[in-house]
């Protein structure tokens, strides 16, 4: 699925992250574009950060299994290379600081607003 295959800096991944687990019918295109404008690399990594990559409309799949198959995948350096655990990484610490800040500004009821489980 390599559209281009250009070296480039992995400073702007994590602006990019999410892009490609979009709705299926922009999956696609959102690869396309972070190629483009980033470059090969960075759509690879922003790729392997993702848990669904869907190219149709078939939907993602129950929340539970992409999150099992994400944790496994980590396990596996075919899937996520050192620099996309590297961004992954730096997703986790972001997304716990920003839970925190949440709960010290909103308290518990802050956790009504999940709805993955």
């Amino acid at each position: 699925m390599n559209y281009c295959r250009v070296t480039t800096s992995t400073s702007h991944v994590p602006a990019k992250h999410g892009a490609i687990g979009t709705p299926p019918q922009r999956a696609v295109p959102a690869r396309r574009i972070t190629c483009l404008v980033f470059g090969g690399t960075v759509a690879d990594i922003v790729e392997a950060c993702s848990d669904s990559l869907n190219e149709t409309d078939a939907g993602k799949a129950p929340w539970a299994d992409r999150k099992r198959d994400y944790i496994d995948g980590l396990r596996d350096k075919a899937k996520k290379s050192d620099e996309a655990l590297l961004v992954t990484s730096a997703d986790k610490i972001h997304n716990g600081s920003r839970i925190a800040a949440d709960l010290r500004n909103y308290g518990s009821e802050f956790w009504s607003t999940f709805n993955a489980c």
